[in-house]
C-alpha cells in the first residue's frame, strides 16, 4: 500500500505536507509537529515520542475516518491488555476514557490524507490537557517504539479497506458497533441538546433521536453524558 515514505524530524503538519504533494500511497511521518491539526480547526499537541503520520490515497471516501478508527483500535488492543479502548465517534479513540488518538481525514485534488496522531510515550501534558488526554505509557507504564505500532496500524488499514472494497460497508459497520460502545447511550450536542444514539447508516452518519425526531449527524461533535449524574 505504501509507494513512497517521507520521514521528517519535524514538520508543522503531516497532513498539510502530504496534501501539498499528493500521491497515491504516499506516507509522511514526523518525529514532532509544530502545528498539528485536530478536527474543526483545533490543534493537536505533538511533542516528540509519539506517532504522527499521514497516509495519502487517491480515493476520497467519507468512511475513511471510521475505517481508520477501527484499524487503530485493532492495532492498539494487544498493547493495552485489560484496559478499555473506545472509538469516540467520529474521529477520536479513548483509552480508559481519555483521548489517546485523533484522526483527521482531509482531501484535495482527488486525494485523501488520512492523518493519525497517537500518544504513545507521552509523559507530561500542558495543564489544559491533563484531565482529558493520556498516552499508552501513562496507562500501562510501558514505552513502545513508534514504528512497530505504525506498521500494525497500516496493516489493519489495508485489511479493512480490502474488506470494505470486497464486502461493502456492512462488516465495517458491524466492527464499529462492537468497538464504539456508544449505541443506545445518551449524548449531548454542542448546542447542549441531549439525544440518544440509535444506529449508524450506510454513509457512516450517526443516527440519533433528538426531541422525538430521528436525525443523522455527519460530523457534529458529541459529548458522552455520564451515567447517574444527569450532567456532563
Amino acid at each position: 500500500m505504501i509507494r513512497e515514505w517521507i520521514r521528517l524530524d519535524q514538520v508543522d503538519s503531516t497532513n498539510r505536507y502530504a496534501l501539498e504533494r499528493p500521491k497515491d500511497g504516499l506516507l509522511v511521518t514526523a518525529g514532532s509537529q509544530t502545528k498539528g491539526k485536530g478536527s474543526r480547526g483545533r490543534s493537536w499537541y505533538s511533542p516528540a515520542g509519539n506517532l504522527y503520520m499521514t497516509l495519502c490515497l487517491k480515493d476520497i471516501n467519507p468512511l475513511h475516518t471510521i475505517i481508520t478508527g477501527i484499524s487503530v483500535y485493532d492495532a492498539l488492543i494487544t498493547l493495552v491488555p485489560g484496559h478499555e479502548i473506545i472509538i469516540k465517534w467520529p474521529n477520536d479513540l479513548l483509552l480508559n476514557k481519555k483521548k489517546v488518538c485523533g484522526i483527521l481525514c482531509q482531501s484535495r485534488s482527488g486525494f485523501s490524507a488520512i492523518g493519525i496522531g497517537l500518544n504513545i510515550n507521552q509523559a507530561f501534558w500542558p495543564e489544559e490537557l491533563r484531565e482529558t488526554a493520556t498516552s499508552i505509557y501513562q496507562e500501562t507504564g510501558q514505552k513502545h517504539p513508534a514504528l512497530p505500532v505504525m506498521y500494525d496500524i497500516l496493516d489493519a488499514i489495508k485489511k479493512w479497506i480490502e474488506i470494505y472494497n470486497n464486502e461493502g460497508f456492512a462488516p465495517v459497520r458491524k466492527a464499529f458497533f462492537t468497538r464504539s460502545l456508544i449505541f443506545g447511550t445518551e449524548v449531548m450536542l454542542e448546542g447542549k441538546k441531549r439525544c440518544r444514539v440509535m444506529d449508524i447508516d450506510m454513509d457512516g452518519h450517526l443516527i440519533v433521536v433528538l426531541e422525538g425526531k430521528t436525525i443523522s449527524l455527519a460530523g457534529e461533535k458529541i459529548f458522552i453524558v455520564p451515567q447517574n449524574t444527569g450532567a456532563l
